[in-house]
């Protein structure tokens, strides 16, 4: 699993009890490099600290993560199960908006997507 926060990663990696089989590395990056592997998951969290259009400053969108996600085939078939974690900040500021988004971009690339629980941390 990607993780472009080099102090969380540093912290993950550390102990050399187990190996968590993260790597330091933008979770983008790491889509689009490994598009042509052959790599499917049976599941997949997608941790931002931002809103689903992303931070300019970091140089994030989470949108174009989960269009990569699908379009790049990501998801193993016949079921696999995808966790998000964005801000609900315009546009898309209500859950039901993100699932929209979520939904949309599964079915566009022959997935099909259902929400099945919510939490809110903030």
């Amino acid at each position: 699993m990607p993780q472009a926060d080099l102090h969380h990663y540093f912290e993950m990696v550390r102990n050399s009890e187990f190996y968590p089989g993260v790597r330091s590395q933008r979770l983008d990056h790491w889509l689009c490099a490994n598009s042509s592997v052959g790599f499917r998951c049976l599941s997949a969290f997608f941790d931002y600290e931002c809103r689903l259009i992303g931070a300019r400053s970091a140089r994030l969108c989470p949108a174009a993560d989960v269009m990569r996600y699908f379009r790049f085939g990501y998801p193993a078939k016949p079921r696999a199960v995808f966790a998000l974690t964005v801000g609900l900040e315009d546009p898309a500021p209500t859950c039901d908006a993100v699932d929209a988004f979520v939904r949309h971009e599964a079915q566009l690339n022959g997935y099909r997507a259902e929400m099945k629980e919510v939490w809110k941390y903030r």
